[in-house]
């Protein structure tokens, strides 16, 4: 006899499966020479040498970040297809289970949130831990269906936080709480816990990630992640995170807090979105996208999961409202960015991805139109290449990897391999013993490429110290500097060592330096009580930094974590001419008579207090 509610639900079901289709990355790009592209194209390189995580590279993309990368990689791409497909599926079955898809309208509730996913970085990886909230909480403990499920998201968990830093922050509270509550009022085995430490092993070691290097892995994901949290951050309008504060007031009043559960409950969902506003707020400054679909999703879960507690039709009314404009708000943040021509090209990207897997031959002609594009772009990135003449082994800095990878040289990269974000002291202190090594590349490709207006010395630090200690000008064409390993380093010396106090928004004179000589400084600042707590809810101040030479000020931003490990100061790297006259041993460049340092903000008393030390040494550099 005909179930007949199986029956029912075949539409849903049918549209759920398009759904997934539509959602799995079918088709990758072929830039090969830009920021973004570059460390996308690290991450199919890092996996196809089998680089150890925490040795040979350090990132807050993990080990399995080649489900991450959006390029075209020869070997990989039907790899990245099948894991992408697997992870797509079991996410929207489990969306499907446990926000009770049931009906068409709730389908198509669900639909309009997935019909965004594939045009926002991230969410998708941080639904499986919020779904978890939803379902491990309140699952029976004779369901044997319920452990699948449960045993499904913990799979997924595992996958995810092996390819972004972020999902591990905001799954270890989520699984630590959850195995307290199983074990302590339950009574029962902290499935979720115990399944994911065993996935994540699993995984490593399917990954080919040795044992040895697994606690160094973890150490540079989250140094790494809270070097970005420190200084990678731009401002944010405030309206935009006053209009989140009020949707997470709205969503956050539905939590149940009747029973213990509700309340571990609620705590975690807002632990969720915490993670998902630093994520979003503190790292992407004017491209929130993140925060806004991770707080539609949580309400989405209010409403469909049957948790939600509302104080009649019109707190009800007022959560849908949240959901609605979270969505259309995340799709005015990327539409200019992403869909320019608006719903036209969404169709027509939809159109693709469907196409791909469910017209013949439209999976291999896409294969081969994506290989012609990618070779057309190696080709030409190979040709801009400025010194093909170059020998033995290299690396880029400070970021363009892609044109390093085009250039067919075998490549030896420092492990944190893109400059703009080795600003911690591990980070940096890890590269500059790289180069020291005999790991270290016969050549690197240097261009001066900083980002946000940073003082470019402040970027990766140790690394430009050992540039010129480890390595001599050999060639310059187009913006480019070529520097070749010596046969033995310079012998580097410290002299004149001072520290001196100084005032914010006070110009600080600097000492003169000798013909060859270069200016070391470290400078301390120290938060206010207040100016930890703003940072923790809206990010670091922005800092600035003022070199006065003669008659001219040079401004640019200032990094805090890397200004107290130390930098270049004197002659001050602005340029490509001032790197070269560095990097050469010239007189020229830049040599600042004096130094101001500044909080960009019209209340710097709340963040940092009026008073810092700097000290400055000279470096001499001598032959061995």
């Amino acid at each position: 006899m005909i179930d007949f509610r199986w029956v029912r639900m075949l539409p849903t079901l049918g549209i759920l499966v398009l759904v997934s289709f539509y959602m799995v990355m079918s088709r990758f790009g072929s830039m090969i020479v830009d920021l973004d592209p570059s460390w996308h194209q690290m991450l199919n390189y890092a996996f196809g040498q089998n680089f150890q995580f925490g040795k040979d590279i350090i990132f807050n993309i993990g080990p399995l970040g080649i489900m991450y990368s959006v390029f075209y990689d020869e070997k990989f791409n039907n790899l990245k297809l099948l894991m992408n497909c697997l992870y797509t599926i079991s996410l929207v079955l489990s969306l499907a289970v446990i926000f009770k898809i049931d009906r068409i309208i709730r389908c198509c509730a669900l639909v309009s949130f997935l019909a965004l996913l594939p045009l926002i970085r991230d969410v998708h990886l941080f639904i499986p831990v919020i779904l978890l909230c939803y379902f491990e909480f309140y699952r029976s403990k004779s369901s044997r269906w319920g452990v699948v499920i449960t045993l499904i998201l913990s799979f997924d968990i595992a996958l995810v936080s092996l390819i972004k830093s972020s999902v591990l922050f905001m799954a270890l509270p989520v699984l630590v709480i959850l195995s307290l509550h199983d074990t302590l009022v339950r009574r029962a085995l902290p499935v979720a816990l115990l399944a994911f430490i065993a996935f994540t092993l699993l995984l490593l070691l399917a990954v080919g990630q040795q044992p040895a290097h697994w606690g160094a892995f973890y150490q540079g994901y989250f140094d790494l992640s809270r070097g970005y949290n420190a200084d990678m951050g731009l401002p944010t309008p405030r309206l935009t995170q006053v209009l989140w504060g009020v949707g997470v007031a709205v969503i956050v009043a539905s939590f149940a807090v009747a029973s213990l559960t509700d309340r571990l409950v609620a705590l975690m969902l807002g632990g969720c979105l915490l993670v998902a506003y630093k994520a979003s707020f503190h790292r992407h400054g004017l491209n929130p996208d993140v925060a806004f679909m991770t707080l539609a999703i949580v309400g989405l879960g209010q409403l469909l999961t049957g948790r939600g507690r509302f104080f009649g039709a019109s707190h009800r009314s007022a959560v849908v409202a949240v959901v609605a404009v979270a969505v259309v708000g995340t799709l005015a943040i990327v539409a200019p960015r992403l869909i320019p021509d608006g719903p036209a090209m969404l169709l027509a990207h939809a159109q693709h991805r469907l196409s791909f897997f469910l017209v013949p031959g439209e999976a291999k002609a896409a294969r081969e139109a994506d290989r012609a594009w990618f070779q057309s772009a190696l080709a030409a990135a190979k040709a801009s290449f400025p010194f093909p003449d170059a020998q033995g082994t290299l690396d880029v800095f400070p970021w363009n990897f892609g044109l390093g990878m085009a250039s067919g040289l075998p490549l030896a990269p420092r492990p944190a391999f893109q400059a703009y974000f080795t600003t911690t002291r591990l980070t940096t202190e890890r590269n500059a013993a790289f180069f020291a090594s005999a790991s270290a590349p016969q050549s690197i490709l240097y261009t001066f490429a900083p980002i946000d207006n940073r003082f470019a010395a402040l970027e990766d630090p140790l690394t430009l110290r050992a540039f010129k200690q480890y390595y001599a000008l050999a060639a310059r064409r187009d913006g480019h500097l070529l520097l070749t390993r010596r046969p033995q380093p310079l012998r580097e010396e410290e002299r004149g060592c001072v520290q001196q106090a100084f005032t914010l928004g006070q110009p600080i004179t600097l000492p003169a330096t000798a013909p060859g000589e270069a200016l070391w400084a470290q400078v301390e600042l120290t938060q206010t009580w207040s100016g930890q707590a703003l940072g923790f809810l809206f990010g670091p101040p922005v800092l600035g930094i003022e070199l006065a030479e003669g008659t001219q000020t040079h401004a640019y931003r200032f990094l805090q974590t890397p200004g107290a490990i130390g930098f270049l100061l004197s002659p001050a790297l602005v340029s490509t001419d001032t790197a070269q006259a560095f990097f050469d041993g010239a007189n020229g460049g830049v040599v600042p008579h004096s130094v101001r340092f500044s909080v960009m903000s019209d209340t710097p008393g709340l963040w940092l207090k009026p008073g810092g030390t700097i000290s400055l040494c000279r470096l001499a550099w001598s032959a061995p």
